[in-house]
């Protein structure tokens, strides 16, 4: 099944290709994919044996969708990735390198792995403004695409989201004023990192795109479009005894207080 053409759900999400525009054949199980007969896509193989990806296979790879299926080891590198959810495996290691590596990822899903913060010994063993950079921080000035991360439920994730400035104020550093053009012009509107071990604030500019993520679909009757999300806590979950966030902690606890949630 081929295709280049993708979607986008009132989620957020990016749909797979759609296998409707042009057919490959693959073939059966007794004749390995070779050069002249690999498709665009792989859907509804079934029990395939074997998958056999040779060096340069995931340079051209936009969509990656392979929850709960055992995946072991470190997080790939696939620069033309546009969709990435490798949620509920065996992932471990640092992944913010990775991350920044992927310039193209609008939809991250990477929640209940083995993934931990990439310590500034690995980098360098000198403190630097680049080593003491917050995890948004060191990713988001490359990922200018991303909409979407869910990395909740990987404790060894830990230390703040950008630098250690009070009330995340940024320091005058390149980094740090490439950090804060980033959130100026972000798309990023919806975060899970519940059930890490994270600190700090959510920067304002992204309760903004999560409200104004909001506004554009329910706006957006005519097509059909309209999401069940009303307020940006739906959008944005954190530990609110770890985090700061003036759009989602207030709204949160507000909820658990509701009569329906009182017994």
């Amino acid at each position: 099944t081929t295709t280049t053409t993708t979607t986008t759900t009132t989620t957020g999400q990016t749909s797979p290709p759609s296998s409707e525009s042009s057919t490959t054949t693959i073939p059966n199980s007794d004749s390995p994919l070779s050069s002249t007969t690999t498709p665009n896509t792989l859907l509804h193989i079934g029990t395939l044996p074997v998958l056999e990806m040779q060096v340069g296979f995931g340079n051209s790879l936009q969509y990656l969708q392979m929850k709960q299926s055992l995946w072991r080891g470190v997080l790939p590198v696939l620069p033309q990735l546009q969709h990435l959810d490798l949620s509920q495996n065996l992932l471990n290691g640092p992944i913010q390198s990775q991350l920044a590596q992927m310039t193209n990822l609008r939809y991250i899903q990477l929640q209940r792995n083995q993934f931990v913060i990439e310590s500034s010994t690995e980098t360098t063993s000198v403190e630097t403004p680049e080593s003491e950079q917050g995890f948004l921080q060191k990713i988001l000035p490359n990922l200018t695409k991303l909409e979407t991360i869910d990395i909740s439920q990987n404790f060894g994730l830990t230390g703040s989201l950008f630098s250690n400035n009070n009330e995340g104020e940024q320091s005058a550093t390149p980094s740090s004023e490439s950090f804060t053009s980033s959130l100026s012009s972000s798309k990023l509107h919806q975060i899970d990192i519940r059930s890490t071990g994270f600190t700090g604030t959510i920067p304002p500019q992204i309760c903004q795109n999560a409200q104004q993520w909001i506004d554009d679909k329910n706006n957006n009757q005519e097509q059909e479009q309209t999401t069940t999300a009303t307020t940006p806590s739906a959008l944005i979950q954190v530990d609110c005894d770890k985090i700061s966030c003036s759009c989602c902690c207030r709204q949160q606890q507000k909820d658990e207080h509701s009569p329906e949630n009182r017994y």
